[in-house]
């Protein structure tokens, strides 16, 4: 055979094969769409959260499995997850975010209902927490104004105080809890949990943003959350000073009263951080020495003196434990 036409032969099936990748390259199909997997996106927000890791915890265990997706938040709290829908929540953990000196503070964890179309927003705050633990509080909270239970309570144009005053009052309460070397609450699942029982005793509420009903809901959801040891185990100091650390609660609240107003205008939470602060300082402090007396009570003890800072007539035994109480009899510190 001539070589020319052997030629011909062998190229045309290559030819040929060249034809058909190419027609079934065009002919490829995309990813299904109806597979019910979904983007979203939104942000984490005390103040915006940086470094948290987001996670759709699929099979509701509070533990990230490796088949469910997770993201890191960037410095403005951002973040980006796609996920299958479903009633799953979402849930953070760590991150940092700044404070009104610019100082990094620990972030607590949080979590949110899980978004019900892809493309949606789906923020994580206090508020959406206390929906996470008890979604009755959807309606209450959207009745507050702005954006509801869903607002991004970082925002530089502000949100409602009414809604403002809540999740304030959600992380003053915790942080009371969780702050210091003498924290309460160390573990993200203890931490999680305590928010649940707040979250309960919100739902009890009617006026939510009012003082009277923010500080009764952080008394009755820390009151219970302190009593159960499924939430947090206590040591034996810090079992005697249950009702301290609930009033020191109870006082960063009353800060949070003080600093936004319950009203429906917008409020900027960076406006009003120092106030918080300052609050949370003083119920932290009060949480440190409660602590330090329930390991090293002081006594007051009648001693014959004629004036409070009078101990003359006192025992000479361990003056750091006694204190001189003129004509006032006996008062031990106790639970």
């Amino acid at each position: 055979m001539p070589m020319k036409y052997l030629f011909i032969l062998l190229i045309t099936p290559i030819l040929l094969l060249g034809c058909a990748k190419e027609e079934d390259s065009t002919t490829s199909t995309s990813p299904d769409s109806s597979s019910g997997s979904m983007s979203f996106s939104g942000k984490v927000a005390q103040g915006y959260v940086e470094g948290a890791k987001v996670f759709a915890d699929l099979d509701g265990d509070g533990v990230r499995d490796s088949n469910e997706s997770q993201d890191t938040t960037d410095s403005s709290g951002a973040y980006n997850l796609s996920a299958d829908a479903g009633s799953w929540t979402l849930i953070t953990s760590g991150g940092t975010f700044l404070d009104s000196q610019g100082n990094k503070v620990n972030a607590l964890p949080m979590k949110a209902p899980a978004p019900s179309t892809s493309g949606a927003t789906a923020n994580v705050t206090p508020l959406t927490s206390l929906v996470a633990a008890n979604p009755g509080l959807k309606t209450k909270l959207d009745a507050l104004g702005g954006d509801g239970w869903n607002a991004d309570i970082a925002s530089s144009s502000g949100v409602p105080g009414k809604l403002l005053r809540v999740a304030q009052t959600v992380e003053q309460a915790m942080k009371t809890l969780t702050t210091g070397d003498n924290a309460v609450l160390s573990s993200d699942a203890s931490k999680l949990k305590t928010i649940n029982k707040l979250a309960d005793a919100f739902a009890k509420q009617e006026d939510i943003s009012s003082k009277e009903a923010l500080t009764a809901a952080t008394q009755e959801g820390l009151i219970n959350a302190l009593n159960d040891s499924e939430v947090v185990t206590l040591s034996s100091a810090q079992e005697k000073i249950k009702g301290a650390l609930v009033d020191a609660a109870k006082g960063a609240v009353e800060g949070v009263a003080a600093a936004i107003s319950n009203t429906s205008d917008s409020v900027v939470e960076s406006s009003v951080a120092s106030s918080l602060e300052a609050a949370l300082d003083n119920a932290t402090s009060t949480v440190e020495t409660a602590v330090s007396l329930a390991s090293n009570p002081k006594y007051a003890k009648f001693c014959g003196g004629t004036s409070l800072t009078d101990n003359s007539s006192c025992p000479s035994i361990d003056n750091n434990s006694f204190l001189a109480v003129a004509r006032f009899g006996y008062v031990v510190f106790s639970k």
